[in-house]
């Protein structure tokens, strides 16, 4: 991402004389992409995303740059199985501000068909 020589604008957390250093963040000038998310992102909105992890609570996908959401795993139909990088539809059911985190439902593309 970056190399030696490069110039960054940077937020100083914290100056340590005794040591000689200097505590930086670049992330702090960033912003919060989670608070972003939150106010783009509603309840019920449809979004799509791709699969960034999946374990067995369920699989965390990717909504935008540094904001992933989670699909748990019992939201997920049993004969569905999920790859890493695959594209999905979601459904936004809810936004944890105190846990950060935005819970998804998958979108059924296939109807179920049962017995008479």
């Amino acid at each position: 991402m970056f190399k030696k020589g490069d110039t960054l604008e940077v937020s100083i957390l914290d100056v340590d004389p005794e040591n000689r250093r200097v505590n930086a963040s670049l992330k702090a000038l960033l912003g919060d992409t989670f608070k972003t998310a939150s106010e783009k992102f509603k309840k019920e909105d449809k979004i799509k995303g791709k699969v960034t992890k999946v374990s067995t609570r369920g699989v965390s996908v990717e909504l935008m740059d540094g904001v992933v959401g989670f699909i748990p795993s019992d939201k997920i139909p049993a004969e569905k199985t999920y790859a890493v990088g695959e594209e999905v539809s979601a459904e936004v059911v809810e936004i944890d501000l105190k846990k950060r985190v935005i819970v998804l439902s998958p979108i059924v593309t296939k109807a179920f068909v049962g017995y008479r």
